[in-house]
């Protein structure tokens, strides 16, 4: 299952049938020019999750500049694409001013409605066992679905 949890606790927020080439985005609120960022991801057959590609509005402190693959623009925003950065431990720290999303082709939702500010969230591929599965689900209101 790909797998997105609380760290260190291992609390599941998410998860989905792992497939190969599935793709999802996390965007957030850049801390210091507070324009919106747009990452997409990707996972590999072997489970890795791989930075694809970053899309923002203006150029910044924290933007990433080296190995960013081919830079373009348009008068609506600037992106980095074919970056294919493998992340061994892709963690992200939620932060109550960043409003980090997650989207894909299975829907979005809001990090702050699933867990608080300041929480560690680890993405990755992993078995679940059918204890979390069913305590994930529980949580959720669903018992029965495949995806998320």
């Amino acid at each position: 299952m790909f797998v997105v949890e609380t760290v260190p606790d291992r609390r599941v927020v998410f998860l989905r049938p792992f497939a190969p080439g599935y793709e999802f985005f996390l965007s957030y609120t850049h801390s210091v020019n507070k324009s919106e960022i747009i990452d997409r991801f990707g996972l590999r057959e072997d489970g890795s999750v791989i930075l694809r590609g970053s899309r923002f509005l203006s150029f910044g402190a924290g933007v990433a500049t080296e190995d960013a693959g081919t830079f373009s623009g348009t008068d609506r925003f600037l992106e980095y694409r074919g970056m294919d950065r493998e992340l061994p431990d892709l963690r992200v720290f939620i932060g109550g001013e960043a409003d980090h999303r997650y989207a894909s082709r299975d829907g979005s939702f809001r990090f702050l409605d699933r867990v608080a500010p300041r929480t560690g969230l680890s993405f990755h591929v992993r078995r679940v066992s059918p204890v979390e599965m069913i305590s994930y689900r529980a949580r959720k209101g669903v018992l029965h679905e495949t995806g998320d």
